[in-house]
């Protein structure tokens, strides 16, 4: 059967780290696989500096087209600013999607926009073009944030997907139409990110057999960093066999840096290859995420328990709907909360191997990539819609 041409549009995309470029390596894969062809538009890497990158790749089938942007280091310089950040990156990402639909837009069928900035171009472009148009939104929109505006922007979509159920009632409580919005749940490769042996994990890594807690992600003052270096120098303090493994890149990166060169129990891995994740989070005997604003998701979770490593994370936007008490716990963001449990898991192992046991099964059941197949009913349904 013959399937529409689907362009993605983002401004990120490998090599940048992040859960959203991830998800789109995942997702490009999965529909080439489904005989969609795909086309990737996205700006050359923005969140790492000096990384080599193609303006055109050809990856199993699936077209990706870079631009070039002058904005990289602005941009980093505005994290604490996401709404100027997201108008950044606006213009940019309309040129490059106005060029490539003026030679190729007989190609395209539906335009897939992930987040704000990249689904104010798509919809320009889907209007002009006369293409169906669905959003991914992968943040879980602020309770300040203009209803009105966001309800203007979002029932122009044909379809909105969002990756909780909790992002989906706040979008409803803002006004968006109830019968657009459709939750998906993200997935990941569970033949990367499955259960190995954890002693030769830790020993392929240079870690001693103490107790690992492993943290992933962007070095930001959000994702509860600072919280972590607190919460390793009350164990410190305490002299325990613990040591917090921190894998990612970020503005805090030369912080993280100089706490580890001082203290022994804060070892920085640096940026690791998504690959490579896997060896990580069987080499800790816990994963913690200890976010202080309200996450979308949190796909480390789920790469986590794919692993079959439990999680400590705090109970801030949608984590709850990634774990529940079988594979982690749901904390307070403060650092009382985190040192009591992990203390607690340290003391109590036969606590940590009941909670391991559950997080394959727990994972395989709720994180396969059996969840794509709600974005692909997504654009079917946005076809039968415009026929009826």
């Amino acid at each position: 059967m013959f399937k529409q041409g689907v362009l993605i549009l983002s401004p990120f995309f490998s090599p940048d780290p992040g859960g959203v470029a991830t998800h789109l390596v995942d997702l490009c894969r999965y529909l080439s696989k489904e005989r969609y062809n795909v086309y990737v538009l996205t700006l050359h890497p923005i969140k790492i500096p000096k990384t080599e990158w193609k303006s055109y790749e050809n990856q199993n089938g699936v077209e990706i087209l870079r631009s070039w942007w002058f904005g990289q280091n602005f941009y980093l310089k505005l994290v604490r600013f996401p709404i100027l950040q997201s108008l950044f990156l606006t213009p940019f990402l309309f040129v490059h999607a106005l060029s490539f639909f003026l030679s190729h837009h007989d190609r395209i069928g539906i335009v897939h926009a992930h987040d704000f900035p990249s689904g104010v171009v798509a919809r320009i472009i889907s209007n002009v073009f006369r293409k169906k148009c669905l959003i991914s939104l992968h943040i879980l929109l602020p309770e300040n944030r203009s209803k009105a505006l966001v309800r203007l922007i979002l029932n122009s979509f044909d379809r909105i997907l969002v990756i909780s159920n909790k992002s989906k009632q706040r979008l409803i409580d803002f006004g968006v139409s109830e019968v657009k919005v459709t939750t998906f749940y993200y997935w990941v490769d569970q033949s990367i990110f499955k259960p190995l042996n954890k002693s030769l994990c830790k020993e392929s890594l240079g870690l001693k057999s103490g107790f690992v807690c492993l943290f992933v992600g962007r070095l930001l003052q959000d994702k509860g960093v600072r919280l972590l270096l607190d919460v390793a120098k009350t164990f410190r303090e305490t002299g325990r066999e613990t040591c917090f493994l921190m894998v990612g890149h970020g503005p805090l990166v030369e912080e993280i840096r100089s706490v580890s060169k001082e203290f022994k129990n804060v070892i920085y891995a640096g940026r690791v290859s998504n690959k490579n994740l896997g060896e990580y989070y069987n080499a800790a005997d816990i994963t913690i995420v200890p976010s202080i604003y309200e996450e979308g998701f949190g796909r480390v979770i789920i790469e986590s328990l794919s692993s079959g490593t439990p999680v400590v994370a705090s109970n801030r936007g949608a984590i709850s709907e990634a774990i529940d008490e079988s594979v982690g716990r749901l904390l307070e963001p403060e650092v009382e909360d985190f040192r009591e449990a992990i203390e607690d898991l340290f003391n109590n192992r036969e606590k940590l191997a009941s909670l391991s046991n559950n997080c394959r099964k727990y994972a395989v059941s709720h994180f396969s990539v059996k969840n794509a197949s709600t974005i692909t009913k997504a654009y079917q349904d946005s076809f039968r819609a415009s026929r009826a």
